[in-house]
């Protein structure tokens, strides 16, 4: 997750978070208005992950550098 930005972005959002799936390759990207819509993020990376690549999330890994 990164921000918040100094400027909005033309839909409002102050957050950018970045999902990567080290297995299949994909990068996940949303822009977000605040950092509580993170969770609602990483659901959506989940089940599209596991849509994709028909099988489930064993590991997460975090940078840990929540600001």
């Amino acid at each position: 997750m990164c921000g918040p930005m100094s400027v909005n972005s033309l839909g409002g959002a102050k957050y950018y978070v970045l999902f990567i799936d080290d297995f299949s390759g994909y990068q996940f990207v949303f822009c977000i208005k605040n950092k509580t819509k993170v969770l609602e993020c990483f659901k959506k990376v989940k089940g599209e992950s596991k849509r994709m690549t028909r099988n489930f999330m064993l590991k997460f890994q975090s940078d840990n550098l929540w600001g």
